[in-house]
């Protein structure tokens, strides 16, 4: 009886570690896509920093070929 209960105990001590592992994964995997979303987030603002610089580009040089005339 005492070995039964024994080899239960064992058991559901393996099952929370399994599950405290899969729980550790699971954290692993948000926060690597957390960081994949912060770096998408850059990326886009980056971009959106150099289409205003070619946009203010463009301006620019309107304005100057307007003051040539």
């Amino acid at each position: 009886m005492e070995e039964e209960e024994t080899i239960e105990g064992e058991e559901e001590e393996e099952e929370e570690e399994e599950e405290t592992i899969e729980g550790e994964e699971e954290e692993e995997e948000e926060e690597e896509e957390t960081i994949e979303g912060e770096e998408e987030e850059e990326e886009e603002e980056e971009e959106k920093e150099e289409e205003e610089e070619e946009e203010e580009e463009k301006e620019e040089e309107e304005e100057e070929k307007i003051r040539r005339r």
